[in-house]
């Protein structure tokens, strides 16, 4: 396991067996993006419903409708605008609320709540079957080394013990190390799943991975995706953070999501351009008002919209692949605007020098829908190629779909 070998910082760590201890033997520059996250914006995350990477990868939601679901080693493009699987919350919990225990089974590292000794929390949702999660933990340990006085990283796993014993026992893709020697921030598993259905049921945000940001106090500040983090977290641990204009995005939030669900898109336009308007600079919110402009079937605002994306995050591989595949997919319109799609796919896959599976998997999609199976085909396969034999299902099948009828070439 990882442990800690300093009171309370994380300065020293040194990968020793693994031991899981019971708990029961241990005593806005970027604003909250929380439910709309979701349930309108295209990311590339994991639905906790899966279990295992077969499952994930056994039981696709077409993308472009409700949760987003794994696709080939668990990643998604998929986005969702009016329907949602996802009820109101029971306990919901907002922005500024005291964020609820951590009920877990058993810790990997120094046992930890949130507000404990004055640290900012930054609590994680993952699974070891979830690839965009196991990504992240390379960024968690650089920001938990970047503040090692001020923030206590914790991962919350929906696996059981057994599970993640097995999963850090692991070596890494592409390495020599373990994931045990890899992660140095505290693990823990989640009881029964009690932590995961107060924390993401009350924001309605069942995505894995996902990140809360817990203030010094212990009140929630912050919820997203772990790449998106940084801002608000320096902000947080500053005492900077503008909690008044993250709760009224919140409400706005929440207000786009009522109105999409119960009477379309159309009737959001007003509050996401509003949403717009406070925070366009920050790369969910745009896409969160292009998806609702593309849904509302306002094209010219879009493609105005879609351009300004490209060109402000023409280095953001992850971003440009949400884009293309929400230009390409998320309304059935002979007038979509594959040319914008086409660029920020193309230009996602250069940037990862055409190493992501999922980034060629789009890039495939967006020719298919031009019309150029066989340029689609030519990527899906580049795709699969990338992609372990266990996990190529899901792609196989699309490449099946894109291929000219009649073709049965391997």
């Amino acid at each position: 396991m990882i442990e800690r070998r300093s009171d309370q910082t994380l300065r020293s760590w040194s990968a020793v067996p693994l031991q899981l201890q019971p708990a029961s033997q241990q005593s806005a520059t970027l604003l909250l993006l929380t439910v709309f996250l979701v349930l309108l914006i295209p990311t590339v995350g994991c639905d906790q419903a899966a279990s295992t990477p077969e499952e994930a990868a056994d039981s696709v939601i077409p993308r472009g409708s409700v949760i987003r679901q794994p696709v080939s080693d668990g990643n998604a493009n998929g986005m969702v605008l009016v329907a949602s699987r996802v009820s109101p919350a029971d306990d919901p919990v907002r922005i500024g609320d005291k964020a609820p225990q951590l009920s877990i089974a058993e810790w990997v590292g120094v046992p930890t709540q949130p507000a404990a000794g004055g640290r900012v929390h930054a609590v994680l949702f993952w699974a070891s079957w979830c690839a965009p999660a196991l990504q992240e933990f390379a960024h968690l340990n650089q920001l938990q080394e970047q503040y090692p006085d001020e923030l206590t990283v914790v991962g919350v796993t929906s696996d059981d013990s057994s599970q993640l014993a097995d999963f850090l026992r692991q070596r890494v893709p592409g390495g020599s190390t373990t994931w045990g020697e890899m992660i140095r921030v505290t693990l823990a598993v989640d009881q029964q799943n009690r932590t995961a259905r107060a924390w993401q049921d009350g924001v309605e945000d069942q995505r894995l991975p996902l990140v809360f940001i817990c203030d010094q106090e212990g009140h929630l500040q912050w919820v997203g995706e772990p790449g998106v983090m940084d801002l608000p977290l320096q902000e947080v641990i500053a005492g900077t953070w503008n909690r008044k204009n993250a709760e009224e995005v919140f409400l706005l939030e929440r207000r786009i999501m009522a109105k999409c669900r119960s009477t379309g898109p159309q009737t959001a336009l007003q509050e996401a351009g509003r949403l717009f308007q406070l925070r366009g600079h920050d790369s969910p919110v745009a896409m969160l008002y292009l998806e609702v402009l593309l849904r509302a079937g306002n094209s010219a605002e879009a493609a105005q919209t879609a351009g300004l994306i490209l060109a402000e995050w023409q280095d953001d591989a992850k971003l440009l692949n949400q884009l293309a595949w929400l230009l390409a997919t998320a309304v059935d319109d002979p007038e979509r605007d594959f040319e914008t799609a086409l660029h920020a796919a193309e230009r996602a896959v250069e940037l990862t020098q055409g190493q992501d599976p999922d980034l060629l998997d789009t890039l495939a999609r967006v020719h298919f829908c031009r019309g150029e199976r066989q340029r689609a085909v030519e990527f899906q396969q580049r795709a699969i190629d990338l992609v372990p034999e266990r996990l190529r299902g899901r792609m196989q099948a699309v490449l099946q779909e894109y291929r000219i009828p009649g073709d049965t070439t391997d």
